[in-house]
């Protein structure tokens, strides 16, 4: 066997103490990483069905249709499906859809307009008015969902060429411009982060 250089000991006896410290660590990972793993995956009891249905019926409560496409028209309920298909959107999103469910005695989409509506004001009044900030896992899957759904909608063609104003060519900065009540808002937080 030869000598290692500046180590002091064989090949084998420098494979064996690699092995054993390889062995060593895989055993202290493994509780670990199934641990993690487990927190990872998504248990729900929510169908996707159903998870659909709630998001058409909460984002249209959230972007109606007015003289522009609503949220419905503009796909943001494809697009929180594909961002729950992703794992963007957490479990938080599904506590939410469970107490809208219980609240609404089964079936939230089948209310009428001003009922689901009347739920939703509550639960965002409620996770608006939190006075930690963090709220309910009800309250906290409230606001992710509520981001999503205003950052689909104003990424959308109907959200951003439609609702929002666009001026191709920005004048001179005027801080005090008048706006009348058939102008359009401007878009600050494209990510929804500070709507409230």
């Amino acid at each position: 066997m030869r000598n290692l250089k500046g180590v002091g000991m064989t090949c084998n006896t420098a494979r064996r103490s690699v092995l054993k410290r390889m062995m060593l660590t895989g055993f202290v990972l493994t509780p670990a990483l199934s641990t993690l793993a487990g927190c990872l995956t998504r248990k729900t009891s929510i169908s996707p069905v159903d998870r659909e249905a709630h998001f058409v019926a909460i984002s249209d409560v959230v972007i109606p249709r007015t003289t522009t496409a609503g949220a419905v028209e503009a796909s943001v309920p494809a697009y929180l499906s594909m961002l729950w298909d992703q794992g963007i959107l957490s479990i938080y999103v599904d506590d939410l859809i469970h107490a809208l469910m219980e609240r609404s005695v089964g079936c939230f989409p089948a209310l009428g307009v001003r009922q689901r509506s009347a739920l939703i004001a509550d639960i965002d009044r409620r996770s608006y008015s939190t006075a930690n900030g963090i709220g309910s896992s009800v309250e906290v899957g409230w606001r992710e969902l509520k981001g999503a759904i205003l950052a689909g909608y104003y990424t959308s063609q109907a959200g951003a060429e439609k609702e929002l104003f666009y001026e191709l060519i920005p004048g001179r900065f005027d801080p005090d411009i008048t706006i009348g009540p058939l102008d359009r808002a401007w878009a600050n937080d494209w990510r929804a982060l500070l709507v409230s």
